[in-house]
């Protein structure tokens, strides 16, 4: 398994594990309601969060799944410019920085939360800056995830024949899409409270399994090429 296979993967499996985990230790403390957030909404990711000690655990895995999902964007960024070096540079920039971004607000989204932020009214102010930088990251991730797609597709030749996950990409994007215009559509009528908790649950599972699609994209790609 090389590297960026690694990065792939622990990028995935952390950030799922992450959810999964806090989730069970929530509901074992009585935090959270039982059911199927995927499919009921019945809590945010956000609640797995807040109280002690499943908090613990959601800084943890989610500080380091930022960090490794910045050293995926890097590894994506190189391997794109491998197979068309010297197009579009400018874009990758402007991807691979806005996604550094993106993790990074990921980072303030989930430090600031606690046993500090159960009394909403009082902390406000922290739960408006929690919620835009959640809601920031997942958008730009999406759009960037996009955008990863469809320079992949402009890229295919004969020698990239084997891109068997370019599909699996793209209805990760159609879904991401159509969670994003849920979620919007909350402009025109408002949603439920259910329905905004399931489609976070969405988008943080599709980005992971969007993550995780690279592991088979980069079978033969190494960070390091040693020149003859």
């Amino acid at each position: 398994m090389t590297l960026p296979q690694r990065i792939s993967v622990a990028s995935a499996i952390l950030s799922i594990v992450t959810m999964t985990l806090c989730y069970l230790i929530a509901l074992d403390n009585g935090s959270v309601p039982s059911c199927m957030p995927l499919i009921e909404g019945c809590a945010a990711i956000t609640a797995t969060g807040v109280s002690y000690p499943e908090a613990y655990y959601f800084r943890a895995g989610y500080i380091s799944t930022s960090v490794l999902v910045i050293i995926w964007w890097y590894c994506m960024r190189a391997y794109l410019r491998e197979i068309r070096i010297d197009r579009w540079s400018r874009w990758l920039k402007v991807l691979f920085l806005s996604s550094i971004v993106a993790s990074l607000l990921l980072i303030v989204s989930v430090s600031i939360l606690g046993p500090h932020m159960e009394d909403s009214k009082a902390t406000k102010v922290l739960w408006q800056i929690h919620t835009i930088t959640a809601v920031l990251f997942f958008l730009i991730t999406t759009i960037n995830q996009i955008a990863v797609t469809w320079w992949l597709s402009r890229s295919v030749k004969e020698e990239h024949a084997e891109f068997i996950t370019l599909n699996v990409k793209k209805v990760i994007n159609v879904m991401q899409l159509v969670l994003l215009a849920w979620l919007f559509s909350t402009f025109v009528s408002e949603l439920s409270r259910e329905a905004t908790n399931i489609i976070e649950w969405w988008l943080a599972t599709l980005a992971s399994l969007y993550y995780l699609t690279s592991y088979w994209d980069w079978k033969e790609f190494r960070l390091v090429r040693h020149e003859a």
